[in-house]
């Protein structure tokens, strides 16, 4: 069980999510992930905070994203009515997503790390006074590192949103190509 919550007070607002005593391994695994991720040095990752258990639960506390999803933005965000806001919009939407490109290839050059589930509800915004906001890439529960042995994970479909891949990397063991 996955739950993700915000507590706040005067000094910072995080983002908390739950996972179920059940599910030690997932948990294991997002906080490797976060470990390699935050070695990359890169502004467009999600940063994890503090892992912990409390109860029965593990717990991962993140820095909030006070501008929601990609996906939410894409839906609110009011379309530009004149050419210059239109050229600013997309020049800093160009940015961001150029920034997000460069981590994901650190993510797999430096770290042979895949993340495997990358979707504008993966991507969250972070307000900075720009139209766009910075943008950052969350949810390492299904990244996985790549290795050379032979497994059976290979031939098992990923749980990756089926939608945001393409459809020969939907077909095939899983690569650094679903996250493109």
């Amino acid at each position: 069980m996955l739950s993700l919550q915000q507590f706040s007070d005067r000094a910072a607002t995080v983002a908390i999510k739950r996972i179920s005593k059940n599910s030690s391994p997932l948990f294991d695994s997002e906080v490797r992930a976060h470990e390699s991720v935050k070695k990359l040095n890169s502004g467009h990752f999600v940063q994890l905070l503090a892992a912990f258990t409390k109860g029965s639960e593990h717990c991962l506390m993140f820095e909030w994203a006070d501008g929601g999803t990609l996906s939410e933005f894409w839906q609110t965000e009011v379309p530009p009515t004149n050419l210059e806001h239109m050229r600013s919009l997309v020049r800093e939407s160009l940015d961001q997503f150029q920034g997000l490109v460069d981590g994901l290839f650190k993510l797999h050059s430096l770290e042979n790390y895949r993340h495997g589930d990358v979707k504008p509800d993966n991507i969250l915004r972070f307000k900075n006074g720009t139209q766009v906001g910075a943008l950052k890439i969350t949810d390492f529960r299904l990244s996985n590192k790549r290795h050379n042995l032979a497994t059976s994970m290979h031939n098992k479909p990923s749980r990756a949103d089926m939608r945001y891949m393409a459809p020969k990397a939907s077909r095939s063991s899983p690569s650094q190509l679903s996250d493109i």
